[in-house]
C-alpha cells in the first residue's frame, strides 16, 4: 500500500475513532471494545498507539447524556484516571442506572393504581352531585303540586286569610238570621194590622 493510501487511511481511521459514540441499547462493555478496536486499527495505520489520556477523553465524549454526571467527574479530574480505571467505573455507573430503571419499573404499577384509585373518587363525587341534583329536581317538580294542593284546601280549614267560610256554615248562618227577623216582628205590615185605631 503506498504511502497516500495509508494517509487517507489513517485519516478516516481517526474520523472513526472520533466520532465513536455509545449506543442507546449498547452496554458499556460493547462500547469499550468497540472502541479500543478501532484505536488499535488507526495505532496500526499510523504506527504509534493511541495515548492512553487520549483513549479516555473518547470514552467519555461518547457517552450519552445519562452518564453526564460521571463524565463531568471524571474530565474533572487531575490528573485523568487511567483507561482501564475510568471503564470500571462506567460499568459500576453502569449498573446504578440499570437499578433505578428497575425500581421506576417496579413503582409504575403502584402509581397505575393510585391514579385509578383517584379516578375512581372522582367518579364517586361525581355520582353525589348528580344524585343531589336530581333531587333538587325532585322537590321543584314537586313543590308546584304541594301549593296547588295546600290552596284548594285553604278554604274548608280556615288557613288562608280572608278565606270565605265553608258553604255549610254559610247556609247555616243565612237559616239563623231568617229565624231572628221573623222572631223580632220588625216588619210594618204586623204592626198596622194589630193597632188598626191608630190611624
Amino acid at each position: 500500500m503506498g504511502s497516500k493510501d495509508e494517509t487517507i487511511l489513517a485519516q478516516q481511521l481517526k474520523m472513526q475513532f472520533h466520532g465513536t459514540r455509545k449506543g442507546d441499547l449498547e452496554t458499556i462493555e460493547s462500547y469499550v471494545n468497540r472502541l479500543k478496536s478501532t484505536a488499535n486499527s488507526l495505532a496500526a495505520a499510523i504506527g504509534n498507539p493511541v495515548s492512553d489520556p487520549d483513549l479516555v477523553l473518547q470514552l467519555l465524549a461518547g457517552l450519552p447524556p445519562q452518564y453526564l454526571l460521571l463524565k463531568n467527574t471524571i474530565s474533572s479530574r487531575f490528573p485523568l484516571p487511567n483507561f482501564s480505571e475510568a471503564c470500571s467505573m462506567l460499568r459500576e455507573y453502569e449498573i446504578s442506572l440499570l437499578g433505578q430503571e428497575k425500581t421506576s419499573t417496579q413503582s409504575s404499577p403502584n402509581s397505575g393504581a393510585a391514579a385509578k384509585n383517584n379516578s375512581n373518587s372522582n367518579n364517586s363525587g361525581k355520582s353525589t352531585v348528580e344524585m343531589i341534583h336530581d333531587i333538587a329536581n325532585t322537590v321543584t317538580a314537586v313543590a308546584p303540586i304541594i301549593r296547588d294542593f295546600w290552596n284548594a284546601l285553604g278554604p274548608w280549614s280556615g288557613h288562608s286569610s280572608g278565606t270565605p267560610a265553608a258553604p255549610g256554615n254559610k247556609k247555616h248562618y243565612n237559616k239563623r238570621r231568617t229565624t231572628k227577623n221573623n222572631r223580632g216582628g220588625g216588619g210594618p205590615s204586623t204592626n198596622n194590622s194589630r193597632n188598626p185605631s191608630r190611624k
